[in-house]
């Protein structure tokens, strides 16, 4: 499990970042995710498979965090 220090220090990088990707099932929501709202859901998309989303942001390949 990630220390929540550094799940706060990630997520506070990731939400920086323009165009970063989600779940496609996140931003079809009705209404879309608001950008706070998506700060918000990066810790639960990093407790639940943080070596993946990370690897996808860093990849650039969203089709992955499709199932995420």
């Amino acid at each position: 499990m990630m220390e929540p220090a550094a799940m706060d220090r990630i997520v506070g990088r990731l939400s920086a970042v323009d165009g970063l990707y989600y779940p496609t099932t996140f931003l079809l929501a009705d209404p879309p995710p608001s950008a706070p709202h998506r700060k918000t859901a990066l810790p639960a998309f990093l407790s639940h498979d943080a070596p993946r989303l990370l690897d996808c942001v860093r990849c650039g390949t969203p089709e992955l965090l499709i199932n995420i």
